[in-house]
């Protein structure tokens, strides 16, 4: 429910930065979306966002718990190693780079329908889907994946060993 208006609003924004001399910010763009398309606007694409943050998540969390033991063994010779930090990160990078593998053809989707704000060009999903594959075949769901990749594996390597350093030791703190 807040994701996808911020992403609405970051692709919307992306769109209209190359027209020089765009002086819209955020707030008027948000201004703008809403006066011309009310609530209802901000909430484009909203089903591929809801299977990124459903599932894509889910798999990623999934990835990364159940890569860890499995590389403390390779590493080490011993599942229990796999909170070291080593560990963590590098189980961090394949399942952030994993994930997005799985979501990235969804995410193509998201952007063009977010980008067609006011459903000019596309009516829904499976729209979008459909002139998508006939525009460009199964390579148009993978451009860019490669810049994906490249920011996914150091990004997930430093976002989930920090999460789970400062949920142990509030844990640890706090007892809770």
């Amino acid at each position: 429910l807040v994701t996808n208006p911020i992403g609405l609003v970051k692709v919307q924004r992306q769109k209209n930065v190359s027209v020089a001399g765009d002086p819209r910010t955020y707030m008027s763009m948000m201004r703008e979306i809403h006066a011309q398309r009310g609530l209802s606007g901000f909430y484009r694409g909203y089903m591929p966002t809801l299977y990124m943050e459903t599932i894509g998540r889910g798999f990623y969390m999934y990835i990364y718990f159940s890569c860890k033991p499995l590389l403390a063994q390779w590493l080490y010779g011993d599942p229990s190693q796999g909170e070291t930090l080593k560990c963590r990160a590098l189980s961090a990078a394949f399942a952030g780079c994993a994930s997005w593998t799985a979501v990235y053809p969804v995410d193509v989707i998201k952007a063009k329908l977010q980008a067609d704000v006011d459903a000019v060009r596309y009516s829904g999903v499976m729209d979008c889907a459909r002139q998508t594959f006939r525009e460009g075949g199964l390579k148009a769901f993978v451009r860019g994946i490669g810049y994906t990749m490249f920011r996914a594996a150091p990004t997930a390597a430093t976002v989930l060993p920090v999460y789970e350093y400062v949920k142990d030791n509030l844990y640890s703190k706090y007892q809770i």
